[in-house]
Order: C-alpha cells, then structure tokens, then sequence
C-alpha cells in the first residue's frame, strides 16, 4: 500500500524526486503504516504520516429468519446466523413502510399501529459488505402482516351459572373491570352486548329452553384483540 502525499510551499506544488523523496514502511500488512516524506536540493527535513491499512471487507455470508407469531402482543426475534469469520459488530434494524421500526435482535409487537403493517428486517456485520434480509412469512409467522391477537386469558368469563326461575331465567357468569363482553343465544352466530356490575354479567335469558351450548359468553374484539374463548350453557 503506497499512498501518494501531496507536498506544497506556499501554495506551490513539489515535485517529487526533485524537491522530495517517499519512502515507506509497514505498508504492507493489516496495521498503521507510515510514508516519510524527506527534503531534496532545496528542502531539508523529514516528515512523517501514519495510514491505517485495514482488511478488504468481504460479503457478508450467512441467513437470517424471522421467528415469533406475527400478532399483537407478541414478540418476534431474529434468527441470524454468520459463516464469515471476525464479520465484526452484528446490528440489527426493524423496518415498516422504509422506517425504522427497532434496532434490536428482537421486537415487541405491543402498539396498535403495528397492526396490518408487513415488518421486515435487515443485518449488517460491520467487517463486510451487504446485508441479511428477511420478512415475514405464513410459514414462519403465521402471517406476512400483524394481526390481532389472542385474547388475555385472564378476561375470559368465568364461573357461568344458569339460574332456572319462573318466567326470567338468567345466565350468570364473572368477568374482569373493564373488558367488554357479549352473548349469543343461537350458538354463537348473533351476538349482542351485556354490561358487568362490578364483575358479574348477568344475561336474561327468559322463559325459553336452550339447548346445552346455545348460550355463549366472551370478551369482545378490540382494536388489538380478537374476540376471546366463549363460556357456554351446560343446563
């Protein structure tokens, strides 16, 4: 490695081999090299620059997958692996719509914004060139966007009871402050909404014979979560 020096004097260039020599030392292998400038004729003195010499960066060589369920709530991970030796420093970055969504090996799906968008990532490897590329995919993560996702668990209703009287039977059941819950009488295929008090729900049912499983109960959809796992009627 011979770098060229551009030697002046007020403005004047200098010839080499005239006014100057260059001569060179650890020049040749992957460190700090130095090129030494020294005076002819006119010119006394020496001079020395230091130049890093560093490894041609090679291709980066390897694959990289996306893991993790593709739905809010959820995480998906990187799954990279590198065949060039001392590739360097490995970085990560998360992409939606061509604007960084991340910059670590893994992402949190926990905004609701995240949801219908297609996210891919890119890895670099700072000792080569290129980069690692993947998106998501059915295979791998269920969907090639983010869906909704599966309700908490812990709003599922609970503890349904149907409460046989005259005239006004009901179906009693426990949910969780705050969620919103509905209830079908034909199975499941209509749906209307019922209101906790407190945590009980109580759905009048009327003097009506239902079949074991006509009646359901369950957290309704949001705008993050699917509708969650019915309860039914056992009597």
């Amino acid at each position: 490695i011979k770098p060229r020096p551009r030697v002046m004097d007020n403005g004047q260039k200098l010839i080499e081999g005239k006014d100057y020599s260059v001569s060179y030392e650890n020049n040749t292998n992957v460190g700090t090299g130095k090129v030494i400038v020294t005076g002819l004729n006119n010119y006394t003195g020496s001079k020395e620059i230091t130049f890093k010499i560093t490894e041609k960066k090679k291709p980066l060589q390897g694959t990289v997958s996306i893991t993790g369920k593709a739905a809010y709530g959820e995480t998906l991970t990187a799954d990279v692996t590198i065949n060039n030796e001392n590739a360097g420093e490995i970085t990560y970055a998360w992409y939606v719509n061509y604007k960084t969504a991340g910059t670590d090996k893994t992402l949190v799906l926990n905004n609701a914004s995240m949801i219908g968008k297609d996210f891919y990532i890119e890895v670099k490897a700072s000792n080569c060139t290129g980069i690692l590329f993947a998106e998501l995919s059915v295979d791998k993560n269920g969907s090639t966007t983010v869906q909704k996702g599966t309700s908490p668990a812990e709003n599922k209703p609970q503890n349904g009871v149907v409460n046989d009287t005259k005239g006004v039977d009901t179906f009693t059941f426990t949910g969780k402050a705050g969620v919103s819950y509905e209830y079908s009488l034909d199975g499941g295929t209509a749906w209307k909404n019922v209101k906790l008090s407190g945590t009980t729900g109580t759905v009048s049912v009327g003097d009506v014979d239902l079949a074991t499983g006509m009646l359901k109960v369950r957290a309704k959809e949001t705008n993050v979560y699917l509708a969650g796992d019915s309860i039914w009627n056992t009597t």
